[in-house]
């Protein structure tokens, strides 16, 4: 079997993607299972599915972000157990 699948070959249907799986240990007797993957791209362009070679893009900007708010909030939790907080300093940490 090949893979892909023409949907209404008279007319010239769409081409779905599948994969051949092989079933049991002997030659043939396969089935064809649907393809789902994440693929990476714009509207209308494809960039080829997430693999090893083409990763998923992750954005280190956004997550130090998180982090330093992160920070921020472990910061002042720590200095209202410690009795050390006073409104000034929450008002510090809010505002940077």
């Amino acid at each position: 079997m090949a893979n892909g699948t023409r949907l209404n070959t008279g007319i010239g249907g769409d081409l779905i993607q599948d994969e051949d799986i092989r079933t049991g240990q002997g030659v043939g007797g396969g089935t064809k299972v649907p393809v789902s993957k994440i693929y990476i791209g714009s509207l209308d362009r494809s960039d080829g599915p997430v693999s090893q070679e083409n990763p998923f893009p992750v954005y280190a900007q956004r997550l130090e972000e998180l982090f330093v708010k992160q920070n921020k909030i472990l910061v002042m939790i720590l200095m209202a157990l410690d009795n050390t907080v006073n409104e000034d300093d929450l008002d510090e940490l809010e505002d940077s």
